[in-house]
């Protein structure tokens, strides 16, 4: 194992195999250890065996190195990316070729196989190893998730010290199991035996001086370490620099023929030294020759004034065409008499007449037929005041009018249509929607990569539109095809992974009901839950295929230890421990045996 790799935790180690690639006929072997923390961390050792008849060995490693780059580089679970990986494998290699996958990280471990092929794992459960088939033999494997594309996959949880074999019969794996680590064996045989496994300490440093220094400084456990850590610190961000930096496109360079300084155009010389200078050939050979200089440019008038000058001449027709020009005949005011009212005045007159039958005082008098001239003229101051009244009255009619009118017209071209607003708004939020996933997915300018926060607030901005249009009755065809193409850029941004789901346990079957308010995973990688109708917490163990089993391991009610257990009310898991918290604010202490 690398000594950068060298941790307090679990590792994986290879006890028995090559880490190259090792072929015997049609099959091979490929195996790929980490070599840094992170890799240690994401990847962990990954092996793939192929078994293809009428290939050779070239084919076999090209297959194998594809199978492995592919599975470092793909995106997705484990399971997923080997799925992938395996169906791609028997395409090329053919149908009748067997592929086997097999992964080994910390604390877990996964498996995938396309035929007969499949690994043996040595598990520790409940105190005592256990062989398990993998993946048919994984919890959830005989699910129709798992099972998939004719290639079934499956993962366990690894405690320290568990095995997992990778051979190309079931009796090889088994016997594999049993070596020990350092035994005689062949190191181009098509097997390997992996295991997880604590490092070993290092050597304890000599307290005798071991130079022939005067001075002997004792050594700082503390600094070293904190010294160890900053290198490791150093190193990852050294790698993840350079997966940002690879991630990167190149910058577009400029083309290298054109010059770097800026070019001025050919500026010929003015018309009218060309002219001048025709003049002083005295029209020789070249003096009817076209000057050098631009041609003198005719103005082509606006589409404006084009139509200005187009309604000018038709007028103009007009009026000599017709007999507009010829003066007018003035009618007399019988004549203008004779003419029949227009509505206007007729309706006036009506309003005028219903009025004075309302109000008589606004009602005109007609003066009494007399000869006096002076007498006409004069009025009484009663006179003056009814003219003054009706004169106001009807400035106040007008006005109530024309505010009528104008009110009526203004309800009327201001009314809205919510319908057709909402219909309008739906058309507009489709159309930016539209706009903003074309820009944030085009291809030339490729902003997911170039400008990730540009991409993510157009596709964000593009999401709320399409939930206004959607809500304003916009096709739902165009809806959901711009959300299939918005579904795998958002996931990439905002680093969401489509994971499988799978029944691990079905509590509908059991005798009493029993209601989930708490779940937790255990040190052992079981899970338990607790149940708020009776207070008790329950262990599940889907490694019990084909029927997994709950076993309840705390119920209150019992005396322990002076006290008496009351209803679980919280459940967390601490180090090796289940720590239970009951409603008597009692906290319990349960350890897997």
């Amino acid at each position: 194992m690398n000594d950068s790799l060298r941790t307090t935790n679990a590792q994986p180690t290879l006890l028995v195999g090559s880490a190259t690639l090792v072929t015997a006929g049609d099959r091979a072997l490929l195996l790929r250890m980490p070599t840094s923390p992170t890799t240690a961390r994401t990847l962990g050792a990954r092996a793939v065996l192929l078994s293809a008849p009428g290939s050779n060995a070239s084919q076999l490693k090209a297959a194998a190195e594809r199978a492995l780059n592919l599975f470092d580089h793909g995106e997705g679970g484990a399971g997923e990316r080997a799925r992938t990986i395996i169906v791609a494998l028997r395409e090329q290699l053919g149908e009748q070729s067997e592929v086997c996958m097999v992964g080994l990280l910390r604390r877990e471990a996964w498996a995938a196989s396309s035929g007969n092929l499949t690994a043996v794992a040595s598990l520790l459960r409940e105190s005592r190893h256990v062989t398990v088939l993998l993946p048919a033999g994984a919890p959830g494997a005989s699910a129709g998730a798992a099972q998939r594309q004719g290639v079934v996959t499956g993962r366990v949880a690894l405690a320290t010290g568990d095995r997992i074999a990778l051979a190309f019969t079931e009796e090889e794996g088994r016997a594999l199991l049993k070596r020990r680590p350092g035994s005689a064996s062949d190191g181009a045989e098509l097997a390997l035996l992996l295991a997880s496994e604590e490092p070993p300490p290092p050597p304890p440093r000599s307290a005798s001086q071991t130079s022939d220094t005067l001075l002997a400084i004792p050594a700082d456990n503390i600094a070293q370490a904190k010294a160890r850590a900053r290198a490791r610190w150093e190193e990852g961000n050294d790698e993840r620099s350079e997966l940002i930096a690879a991630a990167v496109p190149p910058k577009p360079e400029a083309d290298r023929r054109r010059p770097e300084l800026p070019t001025e155009p050919y500026a010929p010389i003015d018309r009218a030294a060309q002219e001048v200078l025709a003049e002083r050939r005295g029209g020789g050979a070249r003096g009817g020759v076209s000057t050098r200089g631009p041609a003198a440019r005719v103005v082509q008038p606006s589409r404006d004034a084009r139509s200005r000058e187009a309604i000018r001449r038709a007028a103009r027709a007009r009026a000599e065409r017709s007999p507009g020009a010829e003066p007018e005949i003035e009618r007399s005011r019988a004549e203008r008499g004779a003419t029949p009212p227009s509505r206007l005045r007729v309706a006036a007159k009506r309003l005028t007449s219903a009025a004075e039958r309302r109000f008589p005082w606004l009602a005109t008098r007609v003066q009494e037929p007399s000869l006096d001239i002076e007498r006409s003229r004069d009025t009484s101051p009663k006179q003056a005041i009814a003219r003054s009244r009706r004169r106001s009255a009807s400035v106040l009619l007008a006005a109530i009018l024309i505010t009528a009118v104008g009110g009526v017209a203004s309800v009327y071209l201001n009314q809205t249509n919510p319908t057709l607003d909402a219909a309008a708004n739906a058309r507009e939020s489709l159309a930016e929607a539209a706009r903003a996933v074309d820009e944030a997915l085009n291809p030339v300018t490729n902003l997911l990569a170039s400008d990730p926060d540009r991409a993510r607030t157009l596709l964000v901005s593009a999401t709320e539109k399409l939930v206004t249009a959607e809500a304003g009755g916009a096709p739902m065809s165009e809806i959901n095809a711009l959300r299939e193409r918005m579904g795998p850029p958002l996931d990439k941004l905002f680093l969401l992974t489509r994971a499988t789901v799978f029944d691990v346990f079905d509590f509908t079957s059991a005798t009493v009901p029993i209601k989930i308010t708490a779940i937790t995973q255990g040190p052992d990688g079981y899970s338990y839950i607790l149940d708020d109708f009776s207070g008790a917490v329950y262990r599940v163990d889907p490694a019990a295929q084909p029927n997994p089993r709950a076993t309840v391991i705390y119920q209150p009610g019992y005396e322990l230890f002076g006290s008496t257990t009351g209803r679980a009310q919280t459940i967390s898991a601490s180090g090796p421990d289940i720590l239970i918290f009951d409603a008597s604010s009692n906290l319990w202490r349960w350890r897997p045996a």
